[in-house]
């Protein structure tokens, strides 16, 4: 059985990353617990970059806090071992040359799925099957490239010279790529939702709905060439008092 991972260090509510200004707020709303986590990491990978996500769990707590806990360093790892897989590539000039993804949008999709089976083998194994979940939004700034990668209805916009730009789509049945896709694997919808009850087509955990959902996220890339006057929020939902 798998344990979480020490936790890291609470992020300092506003800090000074070069340029950039990052803040962050939770609010619990009427939920009797916070199911929410925020994390953010500068310097992630030791070459002045960054990277951020948020989790917004459901169900409980324990499935947003083991990816806040487990997605940073998983992803630290998939990053380096891809960085070696495409420098072994070119030094064997061997393939050729139009890879499909870059070797980030490969680590991110990579410690996605990777993040997933360990919260499977670590929910399997607890007395009582847990059956939290969780969306991830998360933000991988290697400047001057933001890579976006995401799994449920959790948001990120960027706004660059006071023009906002989402780049996520949410994951729900209101999609009717999502909807086909769950219904094709043998979802039952009802009202609008798995089961009767459940609205994402893409989560963590979830086990109640694991055989219609999957946590494959979208992975996005944009450049930005100057990141004055620029920012990003990544956002989720939460119940107003």
């Amino acid at each position: 059985m798998l344990s979480p991972s020490p936790r890291p260090k609470r992020p300092v509510p506003t800090a000074l990353y070069n340029t950039w200004v990052i803040a962050e707020n939770s609010r619990q709303g009427k939920r009797k617990t916070m199911e929410d986590v925020v994390v953010v990491y500068k310097n992630f990978s030791g070459r002045g970059d960054l990277f951020c996500s948020v989790f917004d769990g459901h169900n409980g707590s324990k499935c947003s806090q083991f990816l806040a806990d487990n997605l940073p360093q998983v992803l630290f790892s998939h990053l380096r071992a891809e960085a070696e897989a495409d420098q072994q590539e070119k030094d064997g000039n061997s393939g050729d040359g139009s890879k499909r993804r870059t070797a980030p949008e490969r680590a991110l999709f990579s410690a996605f799925a990777a993040v997933q089976e360990m919260w499977w083998e670590y929910a399997e194994g607890e007395d009582e099957q847990l059956a939290d979940g969780s969306t991830a939004a998360s933000c991988l700034f290697l400047p001057p490239y933001l890579y976006v990668a995401h799994t449920g209805d959790s948001r990120v916009i960027i706004s660059r010279n006071g023009n906002a730009e989402v780049l996520t789509q949410d994951h729900t049945l209101a999609v009717p790529e999502e909807q086909k896709r769950v219904e094709d694997a043998g979802a039952q919808i009802h009202n609008n939702r798995i089961g009767g009850t459940f609205m994402l087509t893409r989560a963590f955990g979830s086990i109640n709905f694991r055989d219609w959902i999957t946590s494959t996220p979208d992975v996005t890339c944009c450049i930005l060439h100057q990141i004055s006057n620029t920012f990003s929020s990544l956002a989720m939902d939460y119940t107003k008092k």
